[in-house]
């Protein structure tokens, strides 16, 4: 028996090493839309260089095992990563959106920096989610106007699953692949929409519920959804997780101030959020915090 490890034993996995709190990131600008990657011990996320949303910016990821921190890709141009499924354990690609050659264009790209590769010559896209299995992906597409269409990629194919009427914003992928949510902008607010992959069809699950409900992503099993919005009661804003079912939403604990763009671990246990004192918009920024799951 190795004398040390009798005294120290290594952790049964590594993601036994995270820890709540603050990440010990060492980077100015404003860090943003953290996803894990799927064994849980790293977190991508995108940094804006000016502040909040103020490009350039860059992706890079944190290793919640050694600490330490590693760029991705940085070009002068907007790279932009989300929340949610980002990383895609099949095929170990992290998907983006740049406007590096001209308008934002969706790409993936090997977590070392290697391999990019446009996926669609599209303009005018943004917020890209992994299907599990790598064969596809769902954007976020404004070809002509300011609204927002939710898209499904899948072998160069197109398939809308909004109305270009409508303006749906910032899809997600559930790791089971049967369900993808997004918000919508009904009546002045922003609502969630679960869309069934296999039976086509779409419903509201957020209906009854006060405020915006914003930045939602799924939990590693697909039956709850984790989105920033408002408390019910009281409480003012925050995180809360919401069954696939609807129901009562259950707020997540966290320290006070603006959580956002949040990502559930893979073995359940942690969130991973953008964290800042007050409302970031035109502020210097976010960083990123890890906070136990409901």
């Amino acid at each position: 028996m190795n004398f040390l490890n009798w005294f120290w034993p290594k952790p049964r996995h590594p993601t036994q090493l995270v820890r709540p709190g603050p990440l010990p990131i060492n980077l100015d600008g404003s860090l943003q839309n953290p996803a894990w990657s799927p064994d849980g011990t790293k977190i991508v996320f995108t940094r804006f260089r000016n502040g909040y949303n103020k490009g350039p910016a860059e992706i890079w990821i944190y290793d919640c095992v050694t600490g330490d921190n590693a760029c991705v890709i940085r070009n002068g141009g907007d790279n932009v990563s989300q929340p949610g499924s980002t990383w895609c354990a099949k095929t170990n690609d992290i998907i983006f959106s740049s406007d590096v050659g001209d308008t934002d264009q969706i790409y993936s790209i090997k977590p070392d920096g290697t391999g990019q590769q446009k996926l669609i010559s599209d303009k005018g896209c943004y917020e890209p989610s992994w299907a599990p299995d790598g064969t596809a992906f769902v954007l976020e597409a404004h070809p002509t106007t300011r609204s927002g269409q939710i898209v499904i990629v899948a072998h160069q194919r197109r398939e809308p699953i909004t109305a270009q009427s409508d303006d749906c914003r910032q899809p997600n992928w559930s790791p089971t692949g049967r369900h993808i949510v997004y918000q919508r902008n009904s009546g002045g607010a922003w609502q969630l929409y679960l869309y069934d992959d296999l039976a086509k069809t779409t419903k509201c699950i957020t209906d009854g519920l006060s405020g915006d409900k914003t930045d939602a992503t799924f939990s590693p099993d697909g039956q709850r959804i984790l989105y920033s919005g408002e408390r019910q009661g009281g409480g003012g804003d925050g995180l809360l997780a919401l069954p696939i079912a609807g129901g009562k939403p259950i707020a997540v604990p966290h320290a006070p101030g603006y959580y956002g763009a949040a990502s559930w671990s893979p073995d359940g246990q942690f969130i991973a959020a953008e964290t800042s004192w007050s409302d970031p918009d035109g502020g210097p920024g976010t960083k990123l915090e890890i906070a136990r799951a409901p």
